[in-house]
């Protein structure tokens, strides 16, 4: 089997893939090959069945298979190298990560065209990958959590108003100011961390208020009992920012 020969060469040379490298194959007009750990990869022993492309492709997970499919017809036309990475579900049913590496060599005997390839397994690769981005993301969560209670403790001292209060504060500054909660309760702890009296407090608390626009002036005299009436909706003691100062 001089191709799986060659293609195990080609492998070899590749040191960074070399450990999840787990088969070759060899396809030639009517006839394919696979090493051992091919046939193991898909799920069975050597010799179990007879490997073509049409059985390789039956393994690719159907979202993958279309474009798996154009890569390989791509290379069984002309002598042009391909690569692919794509889910193989095997014949038990389990889905593995796999990358398969080859190239059309162009017609060999009898003009049938030749293409021959490396599958590479990273699967654990992959699991690894989704196990540490899952665990940072769940050490984010817990800090962005930490954070923004200690934001919380902080108002409802500085202010005197409730936890629920406390959060509404951070949550209408965050509105106002596009500007993630998570963020400004970093930037509140970081200034009572820095002056632990709560100097800087009240100056952070001016930067989540609404800028209001400036009242023209009327002209002349207002009429007795005159008195600029409230939006509806806000009510005595419906703002967010009751007790700040």
């Amino acid at each position: 089997m001089s191709g799986l020969n060659f293609l195990d060469n080609i492998a070899a040379a590749s040191e960074p893939w070399q450990s999840f490298l787990v088969g070759v194959f060899h396809h030639e007009g009517q006839r394919m090959r696979w090493s051992e750990e091919t046939y193991k990869l898909f799920g069975f022993t050597p010799g179990e069945v007879v490997p073509t492309p049409a059985l390789m492709l039956s393994h690719v997970h159907p979202l993958d298979r279309v474009a798996v499919e154009r890569l390989w017809m791509r290379a069984s036309l002309g002598a042009a190298q391909f690569c692919a990475a794509f889910r193989l579900i095997d014949a038990s049913g389990l889905e593995r990560r796999v990358l398969m590496y080859g190239q059309g060599l162009g017609p060999g005997q009898g003009d049938f065209p030749v293409v021959q390839g490396c599958l590479f397994d990273l699967t654990d690769l992959f699991e690894r990958e989704l196990r540490r981005t899952t665990r940072e993301a769940v050490l984010r969560a817990t800090r962005s959590h930490e954070s923004v209670d200690k934001a919380v403790g902080i108002l409802m001292c500085h202010l005197g108003i409730t936890a629920d209060a406390a959060l509404r504060v951070l949550m209408t500054g965050s509105s106002h100011t596009n500007i993630k909660v998570r963020e400004l309760a970093d930037e509140l702890v970081n200034i009572v961390e820095a002056n632990p009296s709560g100097r800087g407090i009240d100056a952070f608390l001016k930067t989540l208020r609404p800028q209001r626009p400036a009242q023209p002036r009327l002209q002349g005299r207002q009429p007795p009992g005159f008195r600029a009436a409230s939006p509806p909706g806000l009510g005595e003691g419906a703002s967010p920012w009751a007790g700040a100062p």
